[in-house]
């Protein structure tokens, strides 16, 4: 048996898996299909039974389903501390999966990266199914199925069940034991192509969210969707996510977990400090935008509010100063200098009020000239 010593970890290359142990655990990799075996305690204990991906392509010819379990590791290599599985799947023509593990924060950091030989566009959906023993799901609590909460008991169901009921679905989940008596687990999604991008405090419209991408319940775990991006021919894609057990409850996730990631913290102080008057606002409101105006006026003696309207919906191409109209919400159109009165008018009534207009920086309504320049990126 060969151990390879490296930073924080240790590999084991042993007869038909690969060993990979770190502060906190010991997973075991399939050095048949380059997935995750399992997850163990360093007592151990056993905490992932089996893992598996599924992997939805998405073409002209039609949809198929591939899994992991299809995966054959055609390259091996190691690249410093890292080690890396080159895979084919039948079910994915044209298509390589390269499997790459490396140490991080105590845990286990994977990346997919999707290769496409082939002649046509595809579409890739990546899930990751974790499958946990009846001991590791007792007394088990979990966060990460909504939009980040609730924080809740997981359920027991008896067949594989979408979690529907909420409208957002997080790219993270944290699962808890409150009585401290086994170590605790957290599974979330780092990057796409390189990119940083939060598990949590996503961006979107629930409704507008893929049917497809979503949470799932499983008898003995779940299905967690690592979102769809588009492989171009002779192009890579890229998702990066992150497996590690811990000890505490769910604060020591927060601090010691998330708060110690370098790369997502990294992309949460990037974020410019908001402006003084900032720490001076009261609330903010709907959209009956005068009359909310006079009432929280009279309600309130200090700090400043917001009214929310939208005059007009063209959301995120705001490029108000070059228009000479703009499409309302609500039919009809509204120039420049007729927004200007609209926002004077709203100031005139409280010095405290400060007009706001509701928009959404990721999308534009068919009316934005932005849609009419690069249809394309819609």
């Amino acid at each position: 048996m060969k151990k390879l010593i490296i930073a924080l970890a240790c590999f084991s290359l042993l007869l038909g898996a690969a060993e990979f142990r770190t502060s906190d655990a010991v997973y075991t990799l399939n050095d048949k299909t380059g997935g995750i075996a399992s997850v163990a305690s360093l007592s151990g204990a056993q905490l992932v039974s089996s893992a598996e991906n599924h992997y939805l392509l998405m073409t002209t010819a039609g949809d198929v389903t591939a899994y992991e379990s299809g995966d054959t590791v055609i390259a091996t290599s190691r690249d410093g501390d890292a080690l890396l599985f080159t895979c084919s799947n039948p079910k994915l023509p044209n298509i390589t999966v390269t499997k790459r593990y490396f140490p991080y924060n105590g845990g286990l950091r994977r990346t997919l990266t999707y290769r496409n030989d082939g002649q046509a566009i595809a579409f890739l959906l990546t899930f990751t199914e974790l499958h946990f023993p009846e001991a590791f799901r007792q007394n088990l609590w979990h966060l990460g199925t909504g939009y980040i909460g609730p924080y809740k008991p997981f359920p027991q169901v008896e067949q594989p069940r979408p979690v529907n009921e909420y409208r957002q679905s997080s790219k993270g989940l944290v699962l808890v034991h409150p009585d401290g008596k086994i170590p605790n687990l957290c599974h979330y999604r780092v990057k796409i192509n390189d990119t940083v991008v939060l598990p949590w405090f996503h961006s979107t419209i629930g409704h507008y969210r893929e049917y497809a991408d979503r949470l799932w319940y499983l008898p003995d775990g779940y299905r967690m969707g690592l979102g769809t991006l588009d492989l171009k021919p002779g192009e890579e894609i890229s998702i990066t996510d992150f497996l590690r057990p811990f000890p505490g409850d769910l604060y020591s996730f927060f601090e010691d977990v998330f708060a110690k990631d370098g790369e997502l913290m990294a992309e949460i102080n990037s974020i410019p400090k908001g402006p003084q008057w900032g720490h001076d606002i009261f609330m903010i409101g709907g959209y009956s935008v005068l009359d909310y105006i006079r009432w929280t006026s009279e309600l309130i003696d200090e700090g400043i509010f917001f009214d929310l309207s939208a005059p007009f919906s063209v959301w995120g191409d705001y490029r108000v100063r070059n228009e000479k109209f703009l499409p309302m919400n609500q039919g009809g159109t509204i120039t420049p200098d007729e927004l200007r009165e609209y926002y004077d008018l709203q100031r005139s009534m409280s010095p405290r009020a400060l007009p706001s207009t509701y928009h959404i920086v990721i999308a534009a309504t068919k009316g934005a000239r932005v849609v009419q320049e690069h249809p394309e990126w819609f």
